[in-house]
């Protein structure tokens, strides 16, 4: 064979060799391009209206969803979503979130919505219950210009539950670890009133930053810790913005 002709063999080889990587190099980025695409986005937004809103909507501006249960389920495990209230939000029974993290504001700077936490009229094991968070696995919730309105006991008729907090997790060793944040908010406390974080052997993370808090939420902050004792006096609490408990 002359040199022309080998020359000439190299380089249709070459050029089918070029073809056969290009035609697999195209569907092996579109298969990567569909894998990506059904894949579950782990950020989500959502905007709630317990007013106007619906859980069969879609859950934007225009179309809010009315519960923070809709929006939890919605997220996948490991995700973040951020929640945007225009309405005030009333916690009637316990919500159910875990492995998740949350950021819940206004939908607009500078303006702040209530969050109240209430006892469920339902009872289990004959105690009642109280309205609000409540980790099932370890998670981080992050409240920015909300004003949140802790239960008021004095008139509740029933036995109180030994889990009734409004944030946290449940039962003994539900989550690993709970974060707490606070920025811009406002923590009511009325003078009889249940606890903010349960009880727990979880290590517990809490900021409270340009935040009001009521004098009665001494004692309050965690199940089980007494008024007065300091963070660091705990090995499973860390606490910045807040020397007392």
């Amino acid at each position: 064979m002359s040199l022309d002709a080998e020359i000439s063999l190299l380089t249709s080889t070459a050029s089918s060799l070029i073809d056969t990587f290009n035609k697999k190099n195209a569907s092996i980025e579109s298969r990567v391009q569909a894998a990506l695409a059904s894949a579950p986005q782990l950020k989500r937004t959502y905007h709630i209206n317990q007013v106007n809103g619906n859980d069969s909507n879609v859950g934007n501006a225009e179309s809010p969803l009315k519960t923070f249960d809709e929006a939890i389920l919605r997220t996948p495990y490991g995700g973040r979503v951020e929640i945007i209230m225009y309405s005030d939000y009333r916690f009637s029974s316990p919500v159910k979130a875990g492995g998740i993290s949350m950021y819940i504001r206004p939908y607009q700077n500078g303006l702040s919505r209530k969050l109240r936490v209430y006892f469920d009229a339902k009872s289990e094991e004959g105690e009642l219950r109280v309205g609000g968070l409540n980790a099932t696995d370890s998670m981080e919730v992050h409240f920015n210009n909300i004003d949140i309105f802790m239960p008021d006991t004095t008139n509740v008729s029933g036995t109180i539950g030994a889990h009734s907090s409004c944030l946290g997790p449940r039962y003994s060793g539900d989550a690993t670890l709970f974060t707490l944040k606070f920025s811009y908010c406002t923590i009511a406390t009325p003078a009889n009133t249940t606890f903010l974080i349960a009880q727990s052997p979880s290590a517990i993370i809490l900021q409270v930053a340009i935040t009001t808090v009521s004098a009665s939420m001494s004692g309050r902050w965690v199940q089980a810790v007494s008024a007065g004792i300091t963070p660091e006096s705990l090995d499973y609490i860390i606490a910045k913005g807040i020397t007392e408990l």
